[in-house]
């Protein structure tokens, strides 16, 4: 039951990631103009899909000490991949991802600290 939850959990991480990608992109959108349609965009749509789904997953599985080393290690990743292409995406994906990161964290942390392993 505990691993359906954390599974759980990372679904609604992956959820806040992209709600807040769109957030910080309407936002975005107001004030320069843009051609891309938001997750539309390809490399968004990929990282969304092939990244962020298996590392929300992992994160909620790993213990503490392992989070910090796969978030540093996907970010790395994605900064180096496209940061030449769409640097204010990439910066946007950062964003997202380290919000939907810390919402796992404290979530684990309440929830799962005071429960059995």
């Amino acid at each position: 039951m505990n691993i359906i939850l954390k599974i759980v959990l990372s679904f609604v991480a992956y959820f806040i990631f992209i709600t807040f990608h769109d957030l910080f992109r309407h936002f975005y959108v107001n004030y320069f103009e843009v051609m891309s349609k938001g997750i539309e965009l390809g490399f968004v749509n990929f990282i969304a899909i092939y990244i962020m789904i298996p590392y929300f997953v992992v994160l909620s599985l790993v213990k503490n000490g392992y989070k910090l080393l796969a978030y540093i290690s996907v970010n790395v990743y994605i900064f180096y991949t496209w940061i030449g292409y769409h640097p204010y995406r990439v910066i946007l994906i950062f964003l997202c991802l380290t919000v939907a990161s810390f919402f796992i964290y404290f979530i684990e942390n309440k929830y799962f600290k005071n429960k059995v392993r």
